[in-house]
């Protein structure tokens, strides 16, 4: 499934994890990125992570596993 993030200096991101597990993205600009969320062994809601030379932002419960 395709996640979008708006927000500031997204220019800057390295890596995106869903629930800790990496996921492949796709910087759109420098205000939008694009993330697939990876296979997930379990069900549930999991934090979506983003790391930049800006430090992590978190996303919490962001994402539903079912």
């Amino acid at each position: 499934m395709l996640f979008r993030s708006n927000g500031a200096n997204l220019g800057a991101v390295t890596t995106v994890k869903f629930g800790g597990t990496v996921a492949a993205f796709t910087i759109m600009n420098e205000n939008q990125i694009t993330a697939v969320s990876p296979s997930y062994a379990i069900t549930g809601v999991v934090d979506i992570t983003a790391a930049s030379t800006y430090g992590i932002a978190t996303a919490h419960g962001a994402f539903t596993y079912t």
